[in-house]
C-alpha cells in the first residue's frame, strides 16, 4: 500500500509540480511543530486567549483575534475554551468599541469570523454566546451589519455579520429576538 502510494505521488507530482513544493512545505511545517513546542495548537491557543483577555495594545490584539479565528475554524476544543474563559464578551467588547480605522477594521472582520465559528461549532456554545452580559450584543451586530452595508468594501463583514446574527436568533432564546426588535426601534 505504502509503496503505492509512493508512485501515485510520484505521478502526481510529474504532472503538478507545484504540489511538491507544498507537500515539501507542509512536511517541514510538521518537523519544525514537533521540534518545537511553541507551534503546538495548545501553546499557541493559550497564548492568543492570554494577549486578548489582557493586552490594550491593538497591535496584540488584532494578532490574538486573527489566530483564534483560525483556530476556532480548525478546533472545536478552542471553540469551548473561549465560552469557558470568558473570551467571546472581551470579542463583542471590540466589536462594539471598533472605529474606522484599518487595524480596527481588521478585528472587526477577524471578531465576527471567530464569533460565527464557535455559533457553527456546537448548538450548545451558540447558546452560550447568546447569553452575554452586555445586553446590546445583538444589536452591536446588526450596527456592524448596517455600516458594511453602506460601504461597498465591506461587504464580507456584512454577509459574516449576518450569518451570526441569523445562527444565534436561529438557536438563541426568544428573549434576544424581543431584544433585538427593540434595538432597531430605537436605532
Amino acid at each position: 500500500a505504502a509503496a503505492r502510494a509512493r508512485r501515485l505521488r510520484s505521478r502526481i507530482y510529474a504532472k503538478r509540480p507545484e504540489l511538491r513544493a507544498i507537500a515539501e512545505r507542509c512536511a517541514r511545517a510538521r518537523e519544525a511543530a514537533i521540534a518545537d513546542p511553541r507551534l503546538w495548537l495548545c501553546n499557541r491557543t493559550n497564548v492568543a486567549l492570554h494577549t486578548l483577555l489582557s493586552s490594550k495594545v491593538l497591535g496584540e490584539g488584532l494578532r490574538a483575534v486573527a489566530s483564534l479565528e483560525m483556530f476556532t475554524l480548525i478546533a472545536k476544543n478552542v471553540c469551548e475554551r473561549m465560552v469557558a474563559e470568558g473570551a467571546v464578551p472581551v470579542l463583542f467588547n471590540l466589536l462594539s468599541t471598533s472605529n474606522r480605522s484599518v487595524p480596527s477594521q481588521k478585528i472587526v472582520g477577524h471578531g465576527l469570523r471567530a464569533l460565527l465559528n464557535i455559533a457553527k461549532c456546537d448548538p450548545r456554545l451558540c447558546e452560550a454566546l447568546t447569553q452575554q452580559k452586555d445586553p446590546d450584543a445583538l444589536v452591536v451586530l446588526v450596527d456592524l451589519a448596517y455600516g458594511a452595508h453602506r460601504d461597498r468594501a465591506n461587504h464580507g463583514k456584512l454577509w459574516d455579520a449576518l450569518a451570526l446574527l441569523s445562527q444565534l436568533l436561529t438557536t438563541g432564546p426568544a428573549s434576544y429576538r424581543t431584544q433585538l426588535a427593540k434595538g432597531q426601534a430605537n436605532g
